[in-house]
Order: structure tokens, then sequence, then C-alpha cells
């Protein structure tokens, strides 16, 4: 990122310009530190306690997890599940652990009409996931699987847990109606930053995750923020000082392939968060748009753009040190500079070359290496991404933890499927 390679590129001495700067962030992010709902939930032991507790009572029959919800209720279980446990683990031959579904995140038809195929709902436990109950994808899921659960004559107390606000709201109320046990979530923790809350903690349990391990690995996050030259924070300051130069797309490439969910997630963080309208001001800069790519497929697909294109993009890989489960390339004729390689290994120099290769087209790049994947570096990788957001955020004089421009969209989808009280929205032309 720093490389004199790189023709706009941002210098050390662009970073020694806002050392007071850094420090008077710090310490603004250290004075609210015990204020932040997202890091009190990293120190939680008593909702570990509740979660464990409820996962010895529920049916021994249970083979199979659905969590309903959308966004923020959903794809941090998504990035943490699939990181640890891979893309294909409901397919693993003689699953010992509970296999995990998600639904509720489209009202397209389809995906819950195959979900309903796949699983036996006499064997399903669903963690409906939603703070007020009247976001519209999760609030029909939920609707159509308590029918079809009611239709079976199940006890639908047996076959659900609600994940809700603390407050009056419509899934509350539904889940007192069918006295579906309630868990709370944190009212000052929201939805993109609520993965390690039981939102993300409960279902990810529920299929032997260890959960007290990715909040050690927050929690270790957390410690290093004391001191003023703490990786969330410069990985902020330089990301604010090339959206000041004009690079308004910030590329997150893992090259592990189970960690694409874990960019979903990245994305609705850093653009729900940022996304603000007053964000710099007085044309200082522009907020860059959070874009997914996955490496090497990408290589192949978006490579040529990144490489010569404009150059208005900065380059953040995602890897590991070390995989559990390496494959030896066997010897080959055809193929024998490959030969008695590992794949990981491969997989390393296909990294670096794409590295090497925007370095020197004069892009700027860097590089997250976590230990391995286990759930203490998940732990770790969520806290450094949430707390760079809130320095971000501090520097930017923006609020984070809203999200007014996704309001009006919801307003404009009740009024058009005629709930009461939005009626003037529906008349919202384009």
């Amino acid at each position: 990122m720093y490389s004199s390679l790189i023709p706009k590129g941002v210098t050390k001495e662009d970073i020694k310009n806002l050392e007071k700067l850094k420090g008077e962030i710090n310490k603004k992010f250290l004075e609210s530190k015990e204020k932040l709902g997202f890091i009190r939930s990293f120190y939680d032991t008593e909702v570990v306690e509740e979660i464990e507790t409820f996962i010895t009572g529920i049916d021994k029959n249970i083979n199979s997890i659905v969590v309903i919800g959308i966004g923020g209720s959903d794809l941090g279980t998504r990035a943490v599940h699939s990181a640890i446990n891979g893309n294909y683990y409901n397919e693993v031959k003689d699953q010992k652990q509970r296999k995990l579904y998600f639904t509720g995140d489209t009202t397209d038809p389809m995906p819950l009409y195959d979900l309903l195929q796949v699983i036996d709902l006499t064997k399903t436990l669903f963690v409906i996931v939603s703070k007020s109950g009247s976001t519209i994808e999760p609030a029909i899921t939920t609707e159509v699987i308590l029918n079809e659960l009611a239709r079976l004559k199940l006890e639908i107390n047996k076959h659900c847990v609600m994940l809700t606000d603390s407050r009056a709201s419509s899934a509350r109320n539904l889940a007192t109606k069918h006295n579906i046990q309630i868990f709370s979530i944190p009212e000052d923790v929201g939805g993109r930053f609520s993965i390690l809350t039981v939102c993300g903690l409960l279902p990810l349990a529920l299929v032997g995750i260890n959960i007290n391990q990715l909040l050690s690995g927050a929690q270790s996050i957390v410690k290093k923020l004391d001191n003023d030259n703490n990786d969330s924070l410069e990985f902020s300051m330089i990301n604010l000082l090339y959206m000041q130069k004009g690079y308004n797309i910030n590329i997150l490439m893992p090259y592990i392939y189970s960690f694409f969910n874990f960019g979903q997630w990245f994305r609705q963080l850093w653009a729900e968060s940022l996304g603000k309208k007053n964000a710099f001001g007085n044309n200082q800069g522009s907020i860059s748009t959070p874009v997914i790519s996955i490496g090497p497929t990408d290589q192949h697909s978006q490579l040529q753009l990144y490489s010569d294109g404009p150059n208005d993009k900065t380059f953040t890989f995602l890897t590991t040190r070390k995989t559990k489960n390496d494959i030896i390339i066997p010897r080959s004729e055809f193929h024998e500079y490959l030969s008695g390689k590992s794949l990981f290994s491969i997989l390393q120099f296909e990294l670096e070359a794409t590295e090497r290769s925007l370095t020197l087209e004069g892009k700027p790049t860097m590089r997250i290496t976590l230990d391995d994947n286990s759930p203490f570096s998940i732990g770790e990788l969520i806290a450094f991404y949430e707390t760079s957001i809130v320095y971000l955020g501090y520097l930017l004089n923006i609020n984070v933890f809203d999200q007014p421009g996704v309001e009006m969209s919801k307003n404009i989808i009740y009024g058009l499927v005629g709930k009461r009280g939005f009626e003037k929205y529906s008349i919202i032309k384009n």
C-alpha cells in the first residue's frame, strides 16, 4: 500500500502527518469502548451459558438447524459456518453434527420450496432471527414454516426458537402466542455487528462450533487497541487516505474458497456502516464501494479489469498460514513441475503472483493472514473488521450504526403490499 510503485499511493509521510489525529481517534475509541454493545458482547459469558443450557434441552432427534433471517441476521452466521466447516458441510458422509441451512433472505419462492424438499420437519429446529418481526422476507418465511408445522400437527415450540428484541414487537408476540423460547438480542447491537451475540452464537453452537474460542479471538483484538499503533486503526487510516485520493472501490479477495461468505458479510458491514450522505463532507473524498472476489477463481474472470482498468481500486487479500486438509499433487509426466507440491502451496503462489502483477500495474494491495481457520482466528478477523469500521466512522464523523438509506425502500414495500399506515408510500414513483 505504501509502495513507490503506486502512482497516487499513500506514503509513510501521509500517515506521519496524521499522527496527532491517530492519537485523538484512538483516545475517542477507548473512551467509548465500554458503551459499544458489540464489544460488550465479546465478554457475555451469561449468554454462552444460556445457549449451552438450551442445547442440552432440545430433542435428541433434531438433526437439522434452519436459520430464518436476512442481512445481519444471517450473513455473519453463514460467514463463520462456512469459514470453519467448509462449503460442503451438509453433504459430508456420516455427518455426526447437525446440518445447517439458511432461509428467509428472499421472497423468491424457489429456495424455500427447495429447502422443504430437503429437510425433515419432524427433525428440524428453526432459529428465527428478527429484531422487530416486521422485515418482510423472514416474516413471510416464518409464517409459511409455522403453517407447515401446524399442518403436520407438530409442537411448534419444540421446533422453533426466537431471537428478537427485548422490547415489544410482532416477533415477540408471535413467540409468546406459540410458547416459543425467546433469546433477547442486545438492543444496542445492530444486525451487521451482531454475529458474536446470540444471533450467531446460538446456531453456530448448535452445529458444534466452539463459541468460547470465537469470543476469545475477538477479545484478543480488543486487548491490542490500547496501543495507538494497532492494526485496526492503521487499516482504517490507510483506507481513509486512499478514499481521499479517489480510490472508490474496495475489493476483498480471499484466497480461501470457504471464505466467500465472509466477503458477503464484510460487504454489508462496509456498505451499510459507511455509505452515508454526510461522509467526508465538502467533497474531500468518497466512500469506496465494497466488492467481493474469490481467488484464484476470479483471476480468470476479473483480473484483466483489475490490472488494466481504472486506477480506482484497493485490494485486500485474505488467507491463512496453514490448512487442515492439504492434498499432494501426484507425479505426472505431463505436469512434472507440479508433481509432489501441495494444493495449498500452489494457492499461496497464485496469491503472490496476483499481488505482484497488480503492484507492477500500480495498484495498491494489502494482505491479511490468519494463523488458520479455527474459531479463535475467525473471532479475531470479525473483531478486526468491526473495530476498523468504528475507527473509520470516527475519522469520517459519521454514525456507523444506523442505516437511514434502507428505510425508504422498506416503507415503499409495505405500501405496495398493503400494510396499514403505509398507504402514502404505495404511490411513490421512480
